[in-house]
């Protein structure tokens, strides 16, 4: 039950380049959608500010997607797609 900006203040002190919280998807962060069943695609209309998706093969991609997509798979890609977003909002 804690709130989201008592995590990030704990972090604060850390050098830390990226971090990745789980939850919190009205918070109004970037996020990392997962898809991991074709019933979590509804999360791509519930949350604002979609940094990018990172699906399981056997959840089937709408190819229409206009949001960078990665395999669950390709984590050198989305590892570097991410760090990439993040140190430009610094």
């Amino acid at each position: 039950s804690w709130q989201l900006a008592d995590i990030l203040a704990i972090y604060d002190s850390f050098p830390l380049d990226i971090m990745l919280i789980e939850g919190y998807k009205n918070e109004h962060y970037p996020k990392v959608v997962l898809l991991r069943t074709a019933q979590d695609q509804v999360l791509l209309q519930q949350v604002t500010n979609i940094l990018c998706v990172i699906y399981w093969p056997s959840c089937p991609l709408d190819l229409s997607l206009t949001i960078p997509a990665f395999s669950i798979h390709e984590e050198t890609q989305y590892m570097e797609f991410l760090l990439t977003e993040m140190r430009g909002k610094r």
